[in-house]
């Protein structure tokens, strides 16, 4: 197979942030039964909608189809902690 019968395989999503497809994902994945949190976290995501759904209706929990679904590039949310200094009682 020479360059000019090579069919692209690579596909570009551009989602505008707050766009329409955006809303809609946001919007579905609350419908599925996600917080909003998660919705949007999915929804900013590449992660397949679809694939998502297929997932929930073989019975399979929001937080585990997520789990399998989120791409790899993508780390799970992490969550802040912060710490206090101690009080410096040495004066």
């Amino acid at each position: 197979m020479d360059e000019t019968d090579a069919i692209a395989t690579d596909t570009v999503i551009i989602r505008a942030p707050g766009g329409a497809d955006i809303r809609w994902r946001t919007q579905r994945m609350t419908s599925l039964g996600a917080d909003a949190a998660l919705a949007v976290e999915i929804a900013n995501s590449t992660a397949d909608v679809h694939e998502i759904e297929r997932l929930l209706e073989a019975g399979c929990p929001l937080d585990l189809a997520w789990t399998i679904v989120r791409p790899m590039s993508e780390p799970p949310a992490v969550v802040a902690v912060t710490q206090t200094a101690p009080d410096d009682d040495s004066t």
